[in-house]
């Protein structure tokens, strides 16, 4: 699991803390930047981010709970910007083939931490609403178009 990476300003390079959203120097919208490669490997030895699944888009605090539990459920993450090629967004990212694993950690981890949250139901049954937002969703929809929670299979 990796620590969520600093945005940086565009024009002049200065680094901020990940919830800043612009610089007061430079007046720009910040970026997130991933870590650089020639520091220490805090990713548990995951590729880049885009060969990774994201699993959730969100905050920087939001992204490193959910990564320490999925860590504690043995799944590893990697927290980088979405879209990978330098979004403003931060993305929770996953192995493609630990994403069915990832989802079950993450509804076990709302539940636990949100046990008065409406039921999301479970995996194949109909999904009407997001069960990371609670978004609309369309019978055909492959991931939340509010959130980017993807589904291993269509919610309908």
């Amino acid at each position: 699991m990796s620590a969520v990476p600093p945005k940086v300003c565009p024009e002049c390079r200065e680094e901020f803390v990940a919830t800043a959203l612009r610089c007061a120097d430079c007046d720009v919208d910040l970026v997130v930047e991933a870590p650089a490669s020639a520091g220490p490997d805090r990713s548990g030895g995951l590729p880049e981010a885009q060969e990774l699944a994201p699993l959730l888009r969100g905050g920087p605090w939001e992204l490193e709970q959910i990564a320490h539990a999925l860590a504690a459920d043995g799944v590893a993450s990697r927290i980088d910007p979405f879209p990978p090629e330098g979004g403003k967004e931060l993305a929770l990212y996953v192995r493609p083939e630990a994403l069915a694993e990832a989802q079950h950690a993450l509804e076990a981890y709302r539940a636990e931490s949100l046990p008065d949250a409406p039921e999301a139901g479970g995996l194949g049954e109909d999904l009407h609403h997001c069960p990371a937002c609670g978004a609309d969703l369309p019978e055909d929809a492959g991931e939340c178009p509010d959130c980017g929670l993807p589904f291993a299979e269509g919610p309908g």
